[in-house]
């Protein structure tokens, strides 16, 4: 009984991450004891100080092709095998990809399999994925080690690799993966919250400029940490280059590792690249509004479930949408596959709950622009005239962290019976405590520790506590919401999916 209730609480801070999603700032993440030394990603060097990396002389191989019957054991949430044939091929690569690939979107999978350190097995025996795929160099990057002096949590863990090989063309071609981890932590859930707009508002609100933050369209959180792992994909493929080899990205993630997909592909792409992209329950991630535009992108993918809320946020009422072509299949149209295969009756967050729920949230704010814009006056407190002007003074500055209070606009003015002390609060102060209370969650800590690190801000919050109140009563009426929202997200639930693709 707990852990259903743990998961719907979590269910519930995710919708509310994913629709209202907050730029007021940063969630404090524990130092990494390992801390790197690595230069800044965004730094240029200057001209002249480092030599480009000389290609490398190798030798190609011939193009990789297999089939293997493969099996992914599940972790987290169901102790269920899947059992998938991953047909393998090089060749793949070459093509134009700007048609869907069953094959490659299996590959993808697995991928994000092996991210999660999720064994992978064939006939009983662990196999190593990349060496199976003939992928060498494999690195493991981590940008909280990167030591980016702003915008410190929109960071994420990318897993590097690559090969080279002469297709059947003739021509010699060096394929480079990017695996992008699915969710990063407390780091991650602020960075989902962080939707921005391009407004002074909203720089104040984040405390100065995203210099990452090359296309203001975009969801910055996930934009940012997209045009930090596209830097660092660039950085890695100048440092393996091959000679006279072309090279083919290859980029896949789920979740918000799907949205930072998307988009680090597509800006990859704008810079000349060839670059393939999988993206699985991909969130919106742009409001780009010319459908021109956002078709051009023929070989971005974002495979969704039909049935997930994730697909559908930020809201679609605030403009946001997806670049690529979007590759949709619905678990609930045809259920019986996926049932047979985890053991469990399919069920997911319909309308009947998801309706009134964007609906609340939309009424806090109705554009993204309106997020960041300070709203009415409310009055704090009343004090006499005989009150110090510190007492005054700390009223005014309570013990919130930063983000918080950029948040919060105080100003004193002469009321009847003395200094009264008001506030006016930008509406994306209510997610702040969220990403505090999801940390907590996803440390270990009890769903009564996790509220209680709302209470601080209720006093702020005032103005929206009814609206809050009736989006955790609709979520806490069915006991089943957080098994819901998993069934129709989880990455495991699109290895039965992409079967329903045409």
């Amino acid at each position: 009984m707990a852990k259903r209730i743990l998961s719907f609480i979590l269910a519930a801070l995710l919708l509310l991450t994913a629709v209202f999603a907050c730029g007021c700032g940063e969630t404090d993440v524990p130092d990494d004891p390992d801390t790197s030394d690595t230069d800044h990603p965004d730094e240029k060097q200057p001209e002249g100080e480092k030599e480009p990396d000389e290609p490398v002389a190798v030798t190609y191989a011939e193009p990789l092709s297999f089939t293997k019957n493969l099996t992914a054991s599940c972790t987290d949430w169901t102790t269920t095998a899947i059992e998938k044939a991953l047909s393998f091929s090089d060749e793949t690569f070459t093509a134009a990809n700007d048609t869907f690939n069953r094959d490659l979107a299996i590959a993808a999978l697995y991928l994000l399999v092996a991210e999660t350190n999720a064994a992978i097995s064939e006939n009983g025996t662990v196999i190593d994925l990349y060496n199976t795929m003939g992928l060498s160099d494999v690195k493991h990057v981590d940008l909280s080690q990167m030591n980016y002096a702003v915008d410190t949590n929109d960071i994420t863990k990318i897993t590097l690799a690559q090969k080279t090989f002469t297709a059947a063309d003739g021509k010699s071609y060096q394929l480079i993966t990017c695996v992008v981890n699915p969710v990063y932590g407390a780091a991650g859930w602020s960075s989902n919250f962080d939707v921005g707009a391009d407004t002074q508002d909203y720089i104040d609100a984040n405390g100065g400029e995203s210099p990452d933050w090359i296309d203001k369209k975009e969801h910055k959180g996930f934009s940012v940490a997209a045009e930090r792992v596209a830097q660092l994909i660039e950085i890695y493929a100048d440092e393996v280059k091959a000679q006279d080899a072309q090279p083919i990205i290859f980029i896949t993630g789920q979740s918000r590792g799907g949205a930072i997909t998307n988009i680090a592909s597509k800006h990859l792409i704008d810079r000349g690249q060839t670059v393939i992209g999988y993206g699985f329950n991909v969130p919106n991630t742009t409001t780009e509004s010319d459908p021109a535009v956002r078709s051009s992108y023929k070989t971005i993918y974002n495979i969704v479930n039909q049935d997930d809320i994730v697909s559908d946020v930020p809201l679609t009422a605030w403009g946001f949408t997806r670049c690529g072509q979007d590759i949709v299949y619905s678990i609930a149209e045809n259920p019986t596959a996926w049932e047979t295969c985890f053991g469990v009756s399919y069920q997911y967050p319909d309308s009947e709950y998801i309706a009134p729920l964007a609906a609340a949230l939309f009424s806090l704010a109705a554009t993204r622009e309106a997020l960041y814009t300070f709203g009415d006056k409310q009055v704090i407190g009343v004090f006499d005239p005989a009150t110090q002007s510190a007492d005054i003074e700390k009223a005014m500055h309570p013990s919130l962290n930063a983000a918080a209070l950029r948040c919060i606009q105080f100003t004193t003015e002469d009321i009847e019976g003395g200094t009264g002390v008001c506030y006016a609060v930008r509406p994306a102060l209510v997610t702040v405590p969220l990403s505090g209370v999801v940390n907590t969650l996803l440390s270990g800590g009890n769903s009564t520790m996790a509220l209680m690190g709302i209470l601080p801000y209720m006093t702020y919050l005032s103005a929206y506590t009814s609206t809050l109140t009736g989006i955790l009563t609709t979520v806490q009426s069915d006991t089943t919401f957080g098994d819901r929202f998993l069934y129709s997200h989880v990455l495991y639930t699109d290895f039965v999916g992409i079967e329903q693709i045409k």
